[in-house]
C-alpha cells in the first residue's frame, strides 16, 4: 500500500504528501542505534554498552531521531519518484509538517519534472545562408539516391537549432550525465560485440574515459537541447501520441521482439508507456517542423 499522493501543481511540477507509520519511523530510530552505539563514548560506560537514553542525554535528544528521520524521508522519496511515470531529475524541496512523539511523520516533497523551456518565437525560425551552404556541401559528399533524404534531415535539424537558440533550455547535469553514461555504455556493447575493451578503445583512439565522458556529455546536452526544443513545439502545437499511434508502436515493438501486444502493453506500464508517447510526440513535432522546410528551392534563408 502506498504510503503517499501526488498533487499536480501545474504541468511542470508536482507534490508527493507523504504519511509514515510512527512504529516505522520509531523502528528506524532503534535500528539506527543498534547499528551505531559502538561508537559513542558515555563516561563511566564501556563503548556499545550505554543505553539510547545515556547516549541521548549526553550527545542530544536528536543524536539518533534526525539521521534516522533523513533516511525514512529519502527512502520514501526515491521510492515515490522511481514509481512516478516519468523521470525526476531535480532535488525536492522538503518540508516536514508533522513529527511529534506518538503521532505520524507527514511531509510533502515538491519537485520539478522537466527542464523549463521557454520557446521563443519558433514560427519565424529560418535556416541562415551559412547552414543553407554548409548543407550544401555536405549533401555533395553523400550517394545520389540519397541526397533528398540527407537534405531533409539536416535542414530539419539546423530549423531546431534556430530554434533552441531563441528559446531559453535549461537542462540538469543529472540529465545530461546519465545521457553519456546511456552513450558510453553503447560504445562498451558495441565493442565488446567486436571482442574489444574499452581499454582497447582508449589505446587506440589515444583517449581517456574522463575524456569520453566529457565528449559524450557535450553530445548528450546537443541532443538533448533538440530533444526538448522539439517536445515543447509539440506542447505549443497540441500535438500527442493517439491510442491508434502508441498502439501502432505497440505492434511495431512486439514484432521487433517477439512478445504479445498485450504482455508487452503490461511491461511498459507507466514509466515506459510515457516515453513511448513523448517520442510520438516529438517525432509529429519533427514532421511539422518538416513540413515548413518545403522543397529545397524554396526553403528561406537569413
Amino acid at each position: 500500500m502506498k504510503n503517499y499522493t501526488v498533487e499536480h501543481i501545474d504541468p511542470n511540477h508536482l507534490c508527493f504528501h507523504f504519511t509514515i507509520p510512527f512504529a516505522q519511523l520509531s523502528a528506524a530510530v532503534d535500528t539506527l542505534y543498534q547499528s551505531s552505539k559502538d561508537q559513542f563514548s558515555v563516561p563511566g560506560m564501556r563503548k556499545g554498552k550505554a543505553s539510547r537514553q545515556l547516549i541521548e542525554s549526553h550527545y542530544g535528544k536528536t543524536v539518533f531521531s534526525a539521521p534516522a528521520l533523513e533516511k525514512v524521508v529519502t527512502d520514501a522519496y526515491c521510492k515515490a519518484a522511481s514509481e512516478y511515470p516519468q523521470e525526476i531529475y531535480y532535488t525536492p524541496t522538503v518540508k516536514i509538517e508533522q513529527n511529534e512523539p506518538e503521532k505520524d511523520l507527514i511531509f510533502s516533497a515538491r519537485v520539478q519534472i522537466e527542464p523549463e523551456i521557454r520557446l521563443g518565437d519558433y514560427h519565424s525560425a529560418v535556416v541562415t545562408d551559412a547552414d543553407l551552404a554548409e548543407i550544401t556541401q555536405t549533401v555533395a559528399d553523400v550517394p545520389k539516391e540519397e541526397q533528398d533524404a540527407t537534405r531533409h534531415y539536416l535542414l530539419q535539424a539546423a530549423l531546431v537549432e534556430q530554434i533552441a537558440q531563441k528559446s531559453s533550455i535549461e537542462i540538469p547535469d543529472t540529465m545530461i550525465n546519465e545521457r553519456a553514461m546511456q552513450m558510453a555504455r553503447t560504445l562498451e556493447q558495441r565493442l565488446q560485440a567486436d571482442q574489444k575493451s574499452i581499454e582497447d578503445y582508449f589505446e587506440e583512439c589515444h583517449t581517456s574515459k574522463e575524456a569520453l565522458l566529457n565528449d559524450f556529455a557535450k553530445a548528450a546536452k546537443a541532443q538533448l537541447r533538440s530533444r526538448l526544443t522539439l517536445f515543447a513545439i509539440a506542447r505549443a502545437e497540441g500535438l500527442t501520441a493517439t491510442e491508434e499511434e502508441y498502439t501502432a508502436e505497440l505492434n511495431r515493438l512486439s514484432q521487433m521482439y517477439m512478445i504479445p501486444v498485450e504482455q508487452l502493453r503490461n511491461l511498459l506500464a507507466q514509466r515506459e508507456e510515457w516515453k513511448i508517447r513523448q517520442d510520438i510526440a516529438i517525432s509529429k513535432a519533427a514532421d511539422w517542423i518538416g513540413t515548413r522546410i518545403g522543397t529545397q528551392d524554396k526553403m528561406p534563408t537569413a
